[in-house]
C-alpha cells in the first residue's frame, strides 16, 4: 500500500505499523498459550509480565500480551516507516544517488 506520507510508490506508515503489530501480536499470544499448554517459555513470559499489565501463561493472558504486542509493534513500525520516509525523500532530493535509475532488481540500467 502506499500513500501520500512518502512518496507515490513508498509504503504507507499505517499500513507498515498495523503489519508489524499484527506479528507482535501473534508473537506474544503465541508465547503465552505455549507456556500455558507445555510450559516451555515460562521464565520469558513471567519476565516480560513485569513490563505488560496483564501479560501471563493463561488464555486471558495472551490475550493481553496480543494486545500489547500489536500496540508496540504499531508505534515501532509506524516509527521506523516514518523515519525510513524522512530519509529516503531527504536523501532524493539532496543527493544525487543512482538509486532511482534502477530497475526492479535493483541493477543500475
Amino acid at each position: 500500500m502506499s500513500c501520500e506520507k512518502c512518496s507515490k510508490k513508498g509504503l504507507c506508515p499505517v499500513s507498515f505499523g498495523i503489519a508489524v503489530g499484527l506479528a507482535f501480536a501473534i508473537c506474544l499470544a503465541a508465547d503465552a498459550w505455549i507456556a500455558m499448554c507445555c510450559d516451555y517459555g515460562r521464565a520469558m513470559v513471567d519476565h516480560l509480565s513485569t513490563f505488560y499489565y496483564g501479560y501471563d501463561a493463561t488464555f486471558i493472558g495472551g490475550l493481553w500480551g496480543a494486545l500489547w504486542g500489536f500496540i508496540k509493534g504499531f508505534v515501532v513500525g509506524f516509527l521506523i516507516m516514518l523515519f525510513y520516509c524522512l530519509i529516503k525523500r531527504c536523501c532524493s532530493k539532496s543527493c544525487q544517488c543512482t538509486c532511482s535509475s534502477s530497475n526492479s532488481k535493483g541493477m543500475p540500467k
